[in-house]
């Protein structure tokens, strides 16, 4: 899996982790182009960004143990681990969700039209998903199942055990 690099605050810290943040710091900065380039405030797309940052990280973990909770009520018997958001467990979804969210928020604090700073997020939200999808190579996750054409063999990754495999995460990338 994907190695530490290091600890913050007791709370390890990993390449994928760095590239998840690195992904959303692009996702806002195309929505940040794209806010300027139809005339929207600074104020608006810096409360975007405040709102984003908190919200996808809460969203992410949100959707994972709901998705889930049957993990941490039965196999685990402790709920309480939910809490644990240093133990990893996060969602893709969710972060779109909280994305979007922040955006809705940031609109309404501003009084902006209905879909401006919305707009905004959606022309980001694209590239911040790719990177996340391109990402997940490292994680040994995102594989599918092992490929049965030869002719398809150009495509496929080592998934660890020596089979290879369809890469879906450079497909979901595409």
């Amino acid at each position: 899996m994907d190695v530490t690099l290091f600890t913050l605050f007791s709370a390890p810290v990993t390449g994928y982790g760095l590239g998840v943040a690195a992904a959303l710091l692009l996702a806002l900065a195309a929505s940040y182009f794209y806010a300027r380039r139809t005339g929207l405030a600074y104020s608006a797309f810096i409360r975007l960004a405040v709102l984003a940052i908190p919200l996808c990280w809460l969203m992410s973990r949100l959707v994972y143990v709901l998705a889930n909770c049957t993990y941490y009520l039965t196999t685990l018997s402790n709920p309480v681990l939910a809490l644990y958001f240093w133990d990893g467990g996060y969602s893709a979804a969710g972060a779109v969700m909280g994305l979007i969210l922040a955006g809705f928020l940031a609109e309404k604090w501003n009084r902006l039209p209905h879909g401006s700073l919305m707009d905004a997020v959606a022309f980001g939200l694209p590239l911040g998903l790719a990177v996340t999808r391109a990402l997940e190579g490292g994680t040994h996750l995102g594989l599918g199942r092992p490929i049965s054409y030869e002719w398809l063999y150009f495509l496929g990754v080592e998934d660890g055990y020596g089979d290879l495999v369809h890469p879906v995460y450079r497909y979901e990338t595409a």
